[in-house]
Order: structure tokens, then sequence, then C-alpha cells
């Protein structure tokens, strides 16, 4: 129900609207949706760099996409094998050099740890045994074991 203004002469009168009587909420809410887009911010013609002259003949063109090319061609380098197999050897020396000797102990220790799970397997003796029993039953059928169950 919207509530009336008095006018002049004490006559009553409509409000021209009834949102001075809406709380924040409501304002809130009835206003309508923003777009939450990013706009563009126009750009204006001061901010860009003036143009220096440029000397074309000076640059350098490079392609965008490089064609693909085999390296046995040739085309696209060329290594001296000698030279990569020297330095090959000197990483491999280098390698050999800092490499630290690991003592008895310790690899007596992770060879154990290695080969233990596959020592402590009695999951797999007990299939093995279940197997060897199943194949027995199957070899030697008169001496089944006979289950007899009550009739209820």
């Amino acid at each position: 129900v919207e509530e009336e203004e008095e006018g002049e002469g004490g006559e009553l009168r409509r409000p021209k609207s009834a949102a001075k009587f809406r709380t924040v909420s409501e304002r809130r809410r009835m206003s309508p949706v923003r777009d939450m887009k990013r706009k563009q911010k126009k750009v204006s013609d001061t901010t860009l760099v003036p143009e220096v002259d440029f000397d074309w003949d000076k640059a350098e063109s490079v392609p965008l996409f490089k064609k693909p090319v085999d390296p046995r061609s040739g085309e696209d380098y060329w290594l001296d094998p000698s030279a990569i197999s020297s330095a090959a050897d000197g990483a491999m020396q280098k390698k050999k050099k800092n490499r630290r000797p690991v003592d008895r102990a310790m690899q007596a220790k992770l060879r154990q740890e290695v080969v233990n799970p596959y020592k402590q397997n009695w999951i797999l003796y007990a299939i093995g045994a279940v197997l060897v029993l199943a194949l027995l039953s199957q070899i030697f059928p008169q001496n089944q074991p006979i289950i007899r169950i009550p009739d209820l």
C-alpha cells in the first residue's frame, strides 16, 4: 500500500516515486544487472609513439615458421664427430673421477632389500600348496575325502 503525502492545503497526494521508501537492499535488488565484461580503454592518438624513420635495407627478416630440415642432410648444422667423441669421453672421465666408491656393506644391504620381497613371498607358497593338492586330487581320485552334509 503506497503512503500518501500531505500537499498544500492539507490534501493528500500520491508520491511521484516509491523509490524513496525502499530500503538499501531493495534498491540494490531492483537495480538492473551490470555487465561483468571489462570495457576496453580507447587509445588516444597522443599516447602513440611517433614514427621514427626506419632503415628497411638493414632490417633482418626471419620466417615465423621454420621448415623442418633433416639434420642428416647437413642443411641444419654440421658437427665434427671427432670433437663430439672427445667431448663425450672427457665427460665420462669426469663422472668416473667424481664418483665415490660404495663400500661392500652398503652394497650387501641394498642387494638384501631388493631380494627380500621375492624370498619372503609366503602367499606364493600357500597358493603353490593349494595347487599341488588340487593336482594330486585330480591324479588320484580314489583318495578324495567325502564330506557328508546332513539333509535338513
